[in-house]
C-alpha cells in the first residue's frame, strides 16, 4: 500500500513537469514570429537611414559640385587679369635719336650703324627708366591693397573635405568683394609679367620681387584648393580675420619691393669689345666665304636698320641665331666669345611681346642690341685679311721662293694663334689677352725691319708655348729666355717692353 501510494506521487510529478514543458514550447511559439518581425524592422530602420545618408551625402555633392561649375562659369567669363604693357617712366625715356657712324667698308657701301656708344647710353636709359615704372607700378599696388584691408570683405560658407572623402557641415568664413579679389589677381599677375620682362636682363630685380611671387602662390592654392567648395560661387572664403592679415602682408611687401628696387644700382650695359687682334679659322675652312657670309648679313641687317620706321625694327630669334653661327668657323673661341658678352643680354630682350611691353620701347632695345652685334661683325670684317694670313692661307704654295722671314712669321703667328686658343678654351681669357698684346705690339714696332720681326715673334711664339704648356719639358725656360730677349732687342722704352711690363703679373709666372 506504501509502494502503491509512492508510485502515485511519482506519476503526479511527471505529469507535472511534463505539463511545464509542454507550457513553454507553447509560448515560445506563441513568440517566435514577434521576433522575426523585429529583426525586420530593425533591418528596415538601419536600410532607411543608411539610405537617408546616401540622399543627403549626394544632396551636398551635388551643392558642391553646384557651387564649383557656377565658379568655373565666372572665370571663364572673366579670363585671367593681364597688366598693360610696360613703358618707361617718365615716357619717352631713351627714346632720342641715335647718332649714325658710316660703315668704313668698300664691300658696304653707303651704310651706317648707330653710333655704339650712344647705343649703350640708351640702353641704359630704358632699362632705367622700365625699373622706375615698375616702381612706381610697385607703390600704387600696395597703396590698394592696404585700402582693401579695412573694408573688403562679405561673409561667406564653405565647406571641407576630410580624409574619407565626406564633406563637412557649412562653416561660416569671410570672403572678399569681387572688386577686392580682382585687384588681388591684378596684383598677382602683375608680379609674373615684370618679373619675366625684367628678370633675365637685370637679374636682381628677381631677387626683389620672389617674396611676391610667394602671395600669388598662396592666393591660386585658396582658389584651386580641391579639398574646399566655397559659398557664393566664385568667392574664396576663409576663416574670419585671415584675408585681412593676407592683404596686409601683401601691400607691405609691395611697398618693400618698390623701396629696394627703387635702391637697386644701375643696370650695367654689355662691355665693348673688339674681337682678338691675332685669331686663326678652322681646317679646310676658305676665308674668303667666311668673309662673305659675314658681310651679307651686315648688309641684310644693317639696311633693316636703316630703312626701318621708328618703332619698327625687331630682330627675329633666327636672324640672331645666324650672326652667332657666323662666328663658328674660327678655331679662336674668343671670336664667338667676345660677341656673347658684348651683346649680353639680347636672348631677354628677344623673348619680349607686345602683351609684355611697350612696341616702342622692345623695337628701341632690338636696335640697341642689333647695333650691339652688327659693330662687332664689322670689326671681324675689317680684320679678316690678318685672320687669313694667321690661318695659313696667304703661304704661297710649295716651291715658290719667297722671302724666308714672311714664312717664319706666318709659322710664328700659326703658333701663337692655336696656344692661345687652348689657353681660352680653358677659361683663362687674361693670358690670352696678354700674349696678342705682346704679339700685336711686335708686329706694330716701327723699329723693326721684316727679318727683324719675325725673329721677335718666334720669341712671342716661344712665350705663348711656355703659356699653354708651362709644366711642359723646357716651355718655361725657352718663354722666360724669350721675355728677356724682347726686352733686350727693343730698348725698354719700346711698347714692346711696356706691353710685357703692363701684363707682368701674367707673365712674372713663367719664372
Amino acid at each position: 500500500m506504501i509502494v502503491a501510494a509512492a508510485i502515485g506521487d511519482h506519476a503526479a510529478n511527471v505529469y507535472g513537469v511534463g505539463s511545464l514543458v509542454v507550457g513553454g514550447l507553447a509560448l515560445w511559439n506563441k513568440s517566435q514570429p514577434s521576433q522575426e518581425e523585429n529583426a525586420q524592422a530593425e533591418y528596415k530602420e538601419k536600410k532607411r537611414v543608411a539610405e537617408d545618408r546616401r540622399a543627403a551625402r549626394r544632396k551636398v555633392e551635388e551643392e558642391v559640385e553646384g557651387w564649383r561649375e557656377e565658379r568655373s562659369k565666372q572665370q571663364r567669363a572673366v579670363g585671367r587679369f593681364r597688366p598693360a604693357p610696360a613703358d618707361v617712366a617718365p615716357p619717352g625715356t631713351g627714346m632720342v635719336f641715335m647718332g649714325r657712324v658710316g660703315i668704313d667698308l668698300p664691300a658696304l657701301p653707303n651704310l651706317e650703324l648707330p653710333d655704339s656708344l650712344t647705343a649703350r647710353q640708351t640702353c641704359a636709359q630704358v632699362v632705367a627708366g622700365l625699373v622706375r615704372s615698375v616702381v612706381q607700378q610697385a607703390d600704387d599696388h600696395a597703396a590698394v591693397l592696404r585700402s582693401l584691408a579695412a573694408d573688403c570683405w562679405r561673409t561667406g560658407r564653405y565647406r571641407t573635405l576630410d580624409r574619407e572623402g565626406q564633406w563637412s557641415p557649412i562653416q561660416q568664413g569671410q570672403r572678399l568683394t569681387p572688386e577686392a579679389e580682382a585687384a588681388v589677381e591684378k596684383a598677382c599677375s602683375w608680379v609674373v609679367t615684370r618679373d619675366e620682362l625684367l628678370s633675365g636682363l637685370h637679374s636682381p630685380v628677381n631677387d626683389v620681387l620672389r617674396p611676391l611671387h610667394a602671395h600669388g602662390a598662396r592666393f591660386q592654392s585658396w582658389q584651386e584648393n580641391r579639398s574646399k567648395a566655397y559659398d557664393p560661387p566664385g568667392s574664396t572664403v576663409l576663416p574670419g580675420g585671415e584675408w585681412h592679415t593676407f592683404l596686409l602682408a601683401m601691400a607691405d611687401d609691395f611697398a618693400d619691393a618698390a623701396d629696394k628696387l627703387d635702391a637697386l644700382p644701375p643696370y650695367q650695359t654689355p662691355p665693348k669689345l673688339s674681337p682678338t687682334g691675332i685669331a686663326r679659322l678652322k681646317e679646310n675652312t676658305v676665308a674668303e666665304a667666311v668673309e662673305e657670309r659675314i658681310t651679307q648679313y651686315v648688309r641684310k641687317h644693317a639696311q633693316r636698320l636703316q630703312d626701318a620706321p621708328e618703332g619698327g625694327f625687331l630682330m627675329e630669334s633666327q636672324d640672331w641665331d645666324e650672326a652667332t653661327r657666323l662666328l663658328t668657323d674660327f678655331r679662336t673661341a674668343d671670336i664667338g666669345r667676345r660677341f656673347t658678352q658684348t651683346t649680353a643680354g639680347f636672348p631677354a630682350v628677344s623673348r619680349w611681346n607686345d602683351t609684355m611691353i611697350a612696341a616702342g620701347v622692345r623695337s628701341r632695345m632690338h636696335c640697341v642690341f642689333a647695333t650691339f652685334a652688327l659693330t662687332y661683325l664689322v670689326e671681324v670684317l675689317k680684320s679678316m685679311p690678318d685672320y687669313a694670313d694667321h690661318s695659313g692661307e696667304n703661304i704661297p704654295p710649295q716651291g715658290i721662293v719667297i722671302n724666308a722671314g714672311v714664312v717664319n712669321m706666318a709659322h710664328s703667328l700659326n703658333i701663337i694663334g692655336s696656344n692661345m686658343a687652348a689657353v681660352i678654351q680653358r677659361g683663362d681669357t687674361e693670358s690670352a689677352e696678354a700674349v696678342n698684346a705682346l704679339s700685336a705690339a711686335v708686329q706694330a714696332s716701327q723699329s723693326l725691319n721684316a727679318q727683324e720681326r719675325a725673329e721677335q715673334l718666334e720669341n712671342v711664339a716661344d712665350v705663348a708655348t711656355a703659356v699653354a704648356e708651362p709644366e711642359a719639358d723646357g716651355n718655361r725656360r725657352r718663354g722666360r729666355n724669350a721675355l728677356a730677349a724682347l726686352t733686350a732687342a727693343t730698348g725698354a722704352s719700346s711698347q714692346i717692353t711696356q706691353v710685357i711690363e703692363q701684363w707682368q703679373h701674367i707673365f712674372s709666372s713663367l719664372r
